[in-house]
């Protein structure tokens, strides 16, 4: 089994950026927020627990800024066969989410990679700088026009947009800077449904569709579904993918420091 497909639907899952429904200044999540996940992934007839993910919102030196922290592991059983260790932490604007700096710390297997990204927010110049133990570094600085988040910023951007005002049917192209590139997501609204976590409380979410990328673990026909709870905390409960090998499901199993 290759762990890191565990990893991807829920790095999509940091996908989420568009231009409507903004809060001037977000109230919905502050420091001390931590959210963790149990990944299972589900081979045949079994639905193997693989991985776990932890997102954290943590005080930041400046006090204008806060930092955003999403770590990944496998379980130690299976780190014999495939290690992950998945480690991403952004530096953003405490009211407007304008990321300033993003940091990308990967094991996978036998590969590592370094990523390091630098934003402008008022000019749209982002600096970036990969390095990989396979080769293939690279370095550059991209102008970007319109909006655009580096991919663990974007996912607590989203949770500032109000769910209120959608409709069933109402899309968004999303524009995320990943590996020296922006990628356009599209993502749907469902509608409302009831949603379990890991512990089988229920939770009454919106329900989101979101598009894949052509590679490695995806043939690009693929759907992310997503389940947010429609609250003012918004918390993502699950997120369930079908991939080339498999079908990955990522749950809430705890929440704590929620506003």
């Amino acid at each position: 089994m290759n762990a890191n497909r565990i990893f991807i639907p829920f790095q999509i899952l940091f996908l989420f950026l568009t231009s409507i429904n903004i809060l001037a200044a977000q109230n919905v999540f502050a420091p001390g927020e931590q959210l963790v996940y149990k990944a299972y992934y589900h081979l045949g007839f079994v639905w193997l627990p693989a991985a776990s993910i932890e997102l954290s919102v943590l005080p930041n030196e400046n006090s204008r800024y806060i930092t955003l922290q999403a770590v990944g592991k496998s379980f130690k059983r299976y780190d014999l066969f495939f290690k992950v260790r998945e480690n991403y932490t952004s530096t953003v604007d405490a009211k407007t989410l304008a990321p300033v700096l993003a940091t990308r710390e990967a094991i996978e297997g036998t590969y590592q990679v370094n990523d390091r990204c630098q934003f402008n927010p008022d000019s749209g110049v982002v600096t970036y700088r990969i390095v990989r133990n396979s080769g293939g570094n690279s370095t550059g600085k991209e102008q970007i026009k319109g909006k655009f988040f580096d991919i663990l910023t974007s996912a607590y951007y989203f949770r500032t947009f109000d769910f209120a005002k959608m409709v069933v049917g109402d899309s968004y192209t999303v524009n995320t800077f990943v590996d020296g590139k922006v990628y356009p997501i599209n993502i749907e609204f469902l509608g409302n449904e009831m949603c379990n976590d890991n512990n089988d409380h229920q939770y009454l979410c919106a329900k989101f569709k979101v598009s894949t990328i052509k590679g490695k673990v995806f043939s690009g026909k693929e759907d992310i579904l997503m389940w947010v709870t429609n609250d003012a905390a918004r918390i993502p409960i699950r997120v369930t993918s079908k991939i080339l090998v498999g079908e990955v499901n990522v749950v809430l199993i705890s929440a704590k420091g929620i506003k």
